[in-house]
Order: structure tokens, then C-alpha cells, then sequence
């Protein structure tokens, strides 16, 4: 895998102290020190606004206004995977970043339940408990990380952040908002072995000293190393705006469109008498179990948010938060079937086939 980060800041030339350049020469040549003017150089990036400048791991605050307290003086167990952890781990989907989180496990089907995220926090489902800046996202469908400002895992009852809820915690999603300045980031991402092309892209301008705004853009074609014919493609665009006519008053309106389309990948099937699946040493591990003709996964996660803030006093703040959103789930995946008797690689309906379907008789 191979990636490439260009992160952009707007710079800034300012006079400084100065830089003193001297040429050294024979004591009868000798000459004074020239003085030059130093030029220093500032910049300003999309930085996360939760996460201390000092130690981009540390989160400092919470994203919700319902927690007036620093992370550290918040009385419950709290998770925080700020913007620059995210980067760091390369995690293209909110899936792929809870694998590796301590206390979320992820379900894979069981019981019936739709293919999508679904987390457990503290052995807790945790579906109906995931929020986007702090307004519950019901839908069930696969998350997309572009669009991702920090990551909020609260473990302990859910109800005492936002009402009613599970024994196990909940999950808030941060989206990226528009701030003053003006920055952009751009990166890319080229895979050999899956043949991955992926390239976001990240534009923040501020328009006036009132009026912020901020792009995010998504597009992704890929396979899956060692796995013939699956694919995840995914396409996104998001927008915000942050508008302060007062000091006191703040208005944020955002909106995200997310598209998601490929072959997905139901496994491979078990051989019970080798007790392994039949890919350790039955077929070839690229080996697709599918039918590439009718098996498809569509995705789309449409929604946009509008939150109004005004501070009254010190200790007196109102804000009222409004979001819509349309998700979409469509898919048809093949499971494998039982082996039979019969060798793996001429099993009927293996993708050593033209027929290109799936399973064992």
C-alpha cells in the first residue's frame, strides 16, 4: 500500500529577529556581519478544535455542549479518537477503527440482523445508540470515515447523554466543521496487491470575518488482496458552514451525501472433516463463493444538520440542534454452503466456474 498526504496552510510572512549571516575571511580581509531581515512563517492547517495543540492524541473536550467540562474533570469512562489518530490509523470506515478500540466488539450478522455496523459497547448492542453531533443516527448501514472530526465513545448508560438507551454506552460521530482561517488537504492512496485508488480532499476557506466554509470530497476505487472479484468502491461529498454574526451567537449547518457500491464477500466455506475452512488447503484462497452476476451491496447516507448556539452568560448557554436524514441499505450476498464429498475446486457454483455462483451440494 502506498499513500501520499499533502496537507496545504496559508501563510503568513511576518518580521522577526534577526538571522546573521557572516562570511568569514583572512584577518586582512576581514568584514562586519551582515544583517539580514528573518522571515517567519506561520500557518494554519485543519487542525481538530477538541484536541490539545500540545498532543493532538489529547482530547480536551467533548464535542457536545451537554459536557460544560474538560475530559479530564467528566465523571464517567470516556473514549476520544481525535482527527490526528484517525489520520494515524489509516481507517477508512468507523468499522475498521472499533475493531481495535478496547471495550466495542462488532457483530457480524448474528441472529438474523442486516449486514452494517453494529457495536457492542460492554457487551451491550449498541445499534440504536450511534449519534451524529450528538443527534441519534438510526440507520443501519457501513460509515464512512472522510467526513470524521473525533470520535466520542461513552461507555456507562447511554440515557444520562441522550436520553433513552442501552446499559453499555453510546457512540457519537463528529463531523468536520467549518472554521475561521483558510487551509486544505489533499490525499491519496495506491494499492498493488488490491489495486486501491482512494483520494479525499479537504478545503476549509473563510469567506469574511463572520462566514466559514468547508468541503470534503471522497472517491475510492478498490478490490480486496486475495480475494478474486469482490470490490468497495465509495463516493462522498460533504459541506458545512459556520456563520457568527455575534460573538454570542454561532449557526452551523452541514450536509453529507455518501454512496458505497460493490461485491461484497460472505466467506468461504468450512470443511468439517479437515476441520478448516476450504481455503487452507482445499482450493486457492482467492477463491470467490458468490454469484458475481446478482450479488451487490449499495450503500447511501444522505442527511444535513443545523445547530444554533447563542451564549447568554458565563454560565448560561442555549442551543438548539436540528438534523434529517435518509439512509439506504440494499444488498444480496451468498453465503457458503456446507462441503460436500466432493473436491472444493470442482464443487458446482465456485467461481472456478462460468456460472460464477456460489456454494456446495
Amino acid at each position: 500500500m502506498i499513500g501520499m498526504t499533502i496537507r496545504g496552510r496559508k501563510l503568513a510572512l511576518l518580521a522577526s529577529t534577526g538571522l546573521a549571516v557572516a562570511a568569514a575571511a583572512p584577518p586582512a580581509f576581514a568584514q562586519d556581519a551582515i544583517q539580514l531581515d528573518a522571515v517567519r512563517v506561520e500557518g494554519e492547517s485543519n487542525s481538530s478544535p477538541y484536541a490539545d495543540p500540545a498532543a493532538p492524541y489529547k482530547a480536551d473536550r467533548l464535542s457536545s455542549s451537554k459536557f460544560s467540562e474538560p475530559v479530564k474533570n467528566t465523571p464517567r469512562s470516556v473514549t476520544v479518537i481525535t482527527k490526528e489518530a484517525l489520520d494515524d490509523k489509516g481507517a477508512t470506515s468507523l468499522r475498521e477503527v472499533l475493531r481495535t478500540t478496547a471495550g466495542v466488539t462488532l457483530g457480524t450478522g448474528e441472529g438474523g440482523n442486516a449486514f452494517g455496523d453494529r457495536f457492542f459497547i460492554r457487551g451491550f448492542d449498541a445499534r440504536n445508540d450511534v449519534f451524529v453531533d450528538g443527534v441519534r443516527d438510526p440507520g443501519v448501514l457501513v460509515r464512512e470515515n472522510y467526513n470524521t472530526e473525533q470520535l466520542e465513545i461513552l461507555r456507562g448508560p447511554a440515557s444520562s447523554f441522550a436520553g433513552r438507551g442501552t446499559a453499555g454506552g453510546a457512540l457519537n460521530i463528529v463531523t468536520k466543521k467549518a472554521h475561521p482561517g483558510s487551509a486544505y488537504e489533499a490525499e491519496a492512496t495506491g494499492g498493488l496487491s488490491d489495486n486501491t485508488r482512494r483520494l479525499t480532499f479537504d478545503v476549509n476557506q473563510e469567506l469574511d470575518s463572520t462566514l466559514s466554509v468547508r468541503v470534503n470530497g471522497l472517491i475510492q476505487n478498490a478490490n480486496v488482496a486475495g480475494r478474486n472479484f469482490v470490490t468497495d468502491n465509495r463516493r462522498g461529498i460533504a459541506g458545512a458552514a459556520t456563520w457568527t454574526p455575534l460573538e454570542i451567537i454561532t449557526v452551523e449547518a452541514n450536509y453529507s451525501y455518501t454512496y458505497l457500491y460493490g461485491l461484497p464477500d460472505f466467506g468461504v466455506p468450512y470443511n468439517p472433516v479437515a476441520r478448516r475452512p476450504v481455503t487452507s488447503g482445499d482450493v486457492a484462497r482467492d477463491i470467490y463463493y458468490g454469484a458475481t452476476n446478482r450479488d451487490f451491496n449499495r450503500s447511501v447516507q444522505a442527511g444535513g444538520g443545523l445547530d444554533v448556539r447563542w451564549v447568554v452568560t458565563d454560565w448560561l448557554t442555549l442551543e438548539n440542534s436540528l438534523r434529517q436524514s435518509h439512509s439506504l441499505l440494499n444488498y444480496i450476498g451468498t453465503i457458503p454452503e456446507n462441503p460436500s464429498p466432493a473436491n472444493a475446486a470442482t464443487a458446482p457454483f465456485s467461481s472456478l466456474y462460468t456460472t460464477k455462483f456460489s456454494g456446495y451440494t
